[in-house]
């Protein structure tokens, strides 16, 4: 079992961050596992990833919480893994808070590569996607 917490400070405030986040179309561009979503019925998402080299299909159930949380597990998929993002407004409501926490299980799936290895690459990538999120909001803002 793998599980990772990651905080980032983004400024912007909390509707904009949770806007962009939880915007199906907008999973491809902030996070880079992601290649291809499609968009289910009863808020399931079908995801899909290349991480390590393995690429697989995932269906994600997605609940939320307007502005505040936003919960995803895997119903079908290679292994179980799921995951909650929280967001804080702070700054006077001109930035947010945004804490990731995702958790997997991919047993034997990437074969012979150590669990410590695959928790450190997901956290680089984590760190990668959630630090590139700031600019990906700021782009998004003056496009529209």
């Amino acid at each position: 079992m793998i599980s990772i917490k990651q905080t980032f400070y983004l400024d912007h405030n909390i509707k904009d961050v949770y806007e962009f986040v939880n915007d199906p179309v907008n999973e491809v561009s902030w996070v880079s596992s992601v290649k291809k979503v499609e968009q289910m019925v009863d808020d399931q998402l079908r995801l899909q990833y290349d991480f390590l080299g393995r690429k697989e299909t995932f269906v994600m159930q997605i609940s939320t919480e307007a502005f505040h949380l936003r919960n995803y597990k895997s119903v079908e998929g290679a292994f179980p893994m799921k995951g909650q993002q929280s967001f804080e407004s702070i700054k006077d409501g001109k930035a947010t808070k945004f804490d990731w926490y995702f958790e997997m299980d991919p047993r034997k799936y990437f074969g012979l590569i150590p669990l410590m290895i695959i928790k450190k690459a997901t956290e680089k990538v984590m760190k990668k996607d959630g630090t590139n999120l700031n600019k990906l909001i700021s782009q998004s803002m003056m496009s529209v």
